[in-house]
């Protein structure tokens, strides 16, 4: 009787037993921290190369957490470019345990002023000079900016020619450094004034710059202070200038404005630029309007070579005027045709 009575308990036991579901181990996931270091925000773009699948693409500041993702997943983490800053190389990394990828921005080193020469008899007609009378001489980098409508003129780095005419102009201290936005004269930078028509693009409108400088000899054995204009070797006929760039940018324009000069006069200049700055110092070539109907100004940057050199430009400078408001005239005269800078 008594096994007779137990058997069914048994039955229902091993019943039971048999319908418990074996539990189900998760696989095992890992997360991924993206940090972006240097820039405020990169773009970034996070790639599954196990499934060719993005996990995540836009702009990244600070740090972003990639969470359950499966163990030993293959990860490419990519920061693109941001002006002004070195893009750090991509980076891949296999999940098998949580891990943190940096993306560290560094900034752009700024381009420094090149080495060159002086050769004063590559001047033109009565601006000719023998060379070694620049040797010893003080040698000038100077700024030019507009205060209030009037210029002012700020010694930025001075040298001393060396006895073989070459020269190497100290760094310039970025606090004497007047810059201004890049098309401050057409008012609103982002768009062409009602008086301007064509087309205007500009690659990053916060560009700050200082487009005029003048290079000049600062002797008093030489009769007055001479401009020097500043060549290549392989176009000495082509002046040009030094202009800084407190960041990479691109301008390219080509526009026809009117200038009202009375109620009843106007005349109309036409504006061709191409530029491309690197941060720091550029060389530019600066072509002032010439002709009286419908001039045109044309500006565009020329690569930076290591060595330039610097000749007399075909006027004098006003000895001691970059000191004070008063701008030399021969300087203001060319400088005021310019109607954007």
């Amino acid at each position: 009787m008594k096994l007779y009575a137990l058997l069914p308990f048994g039955l229902l036991l091993t019943a039971c037993t048999d319908s418990v579901p074996t539990p189900v181990v998760p696989a095992p996931t890992f997360s991924l921290t993206v940090t972006v270091t240097g820039a405020v925000s990169a773009p970034v773009t996070v790639t599954n190369t196990t499934t060719n699948k993005v996990e995540f693409t836009g702009a990244l500041g600070g740090s972003k957490t990639f969470a359950a993702l499966p163990k030993d997943t293959v990860l490419k983490v990519e920061g693109a470019a941001v002006n002004s800053f070195v893009t750090p190389a991509p980076q891949t990394i296999q999940l098998d345990a949580d891990k943190t990828v940096t993306l560290s921005y560094s900034p752009v080193p700024s381009a420094k002023l090149p080495k060159g020469d002086i050769r004063l008899s590559q001047g033109v007609g009565q601006y000719i000079f023998a060379d070694q009378d620049a040797a010893g001489q003080k040698l000038d980098l100077i700024g030019r900016h507009v205060e209030n409508q009037v210029a002012k003129y700020t010694l930025l780095a001075q040298t001393t020619v060396a006895p073989n005419l070459s020269f190497t102009f100290p760094e310039v201290d970025a606090a004497k450094l007047s810059l201004s936005p890049l098309l401050q004269r057409l008012g609103d930078v982002a768009a062409l004034p009602d008086s301007c028509k064509g087309t205007s693009i500009m690659s990053d409108p916060e560009v700050r710059l200082l487009l005029e400088t003048e290079t000049e000899i600062d002797g008093d054995t030489i009769s007055g202070h001479i401009n020097l204009a500043v060549v290549t070797l392989d176009q000495p006929d082509r002046p040009l200038k030094f202009a800084y760039a407190d960041r990479a940018g691109t301008l390219k324009t080509d526009v026809v404005c009117t200038v009202q000069i009375s109620e009843t006069q106007s005349f109309e200049f036409r504006a061709l630029y191409d530029l491309d700055f690197k941060k720091g110092w550029n060389l530019v070539e600066v072509i002032e309007p010439r002709q009286q109907v419908n001039p045109t100004a044309i500006m565009r940057s020329v690569p930076m070579p290591n060595t330039v050199r610097l000749r007399p430009s075909g006027m004098y400078a006003v000895g001691g005027s970059w000191g004070g408001s008063a701008p030399p005239m021969d300087v203001l005269k060319t400088h005021t045709k310019g109607m954007f800078f």
